[in-house]
């Protein structure tokens, strides 16, 4: 439990401008603050740049390079597969067209009637 000194310190303190305003914190008291799991309003600018390369975590947008690793190899395999399963399934349509379709004779007579099918 603090004592009542540091109620005093507190109380000399100046007030923030608003609720997103740091500059009257030291460094070291916003370290304190992060480390509690306390709040701390950023101002849009700030939570972008945080968003693109967090240097507490080092992370980029919010993902480490273990995570950017396993993205890089399980989605291109992924859609590789995809592709091949459609591949597959129109290589087999293809082939089942070319074997029951009806395929014309062409022959002199064909020009000046209807052509006869196989």
């Amino acid at each position: 439990m603090p004592g009542p000194s540091s109620h005093r310190d507190l109380s000399r303190r100046p007030m923030p401008r608003s609720s997103r305003d740091l500059t009257v914190y030291t460094l070291q008291e916003i370290d304190q603050l992060r480390k509690s799991n306390a709040t701390i309003k950023l101002t849009r600018v700030q939570a972008i740049k945080l968003f693109f390369w967090n240097s507490n975590h080092n992370t980029v947008c919010y993902r480490n390079g273990q995570s950017w690793l396993f993205m890089l190899l399980f989605y291109p395999l992924f859609i590789a597969l995809i592709l091949g399963l459609f591949y597959g399934m129109m290589l087999i349509m293809i082939t089942c067209i070319k074997t029951f379709a009806k395929t014309p004779v062409i022959n002199k007579n064909s020009l000046t009637k209807e052509p006869s099918y196989i």
